[in-house]
């Protein structure tokens, strides 16, 4: 089945746990300066699915979720970015990062060719 066709109240209980875990992280890059809500709502997130496991339940909404909030978390994320501070940074670190990036693709292109993945 679709999981945009569900029922609101079969995806409710996995949203609720989204939401809540995602207000517990905010809450927490404030009280911990050091480190951003991103990498809070990663781990909090980790320890969650370890803590919790897979159930049924949460499955709907959960699925539902990512497909929801993430494009919007990107989206919220990338307006926070500075690019006016961008200019700062010299050409040649500006070209160590493409080749590293184009590097690095290219390796994990090839790597997949190698072991035939799709």
């Amino acid at each position: 089945m679709n999981q945009h066709a569900l029922p609101l109240l079969e995806r409710l209980p996995g949203v609720i746990l989204t939401v809540t875990l995602g207000t517990l992280a905010f809450l927490l890059s404030h009280i911990l300066n050091a480190f951003d809500a991103l990498i809070i709502g990663i781990t909090v997130g980790m320890l969650a699915r370890t803590i919790i496991g897979e159930k049924k339940l949460l499955q709907p909404g959960l699925s539902w979720s990512v497909s929801f909030f993430i494009p919007i978390g990107i989206i919220f994320y990338g307006v926070n970015l500075r690019f006016h501070e961008l200019d700062i940074v010299p050409l040649a670190v500006w070209l160590q990062v493409v080749i590293g990036i184009a590097l690095i693709f290219s390796a994990a292109l090839w790597l997949g060719k190698k072991l035939l993945l799709s």
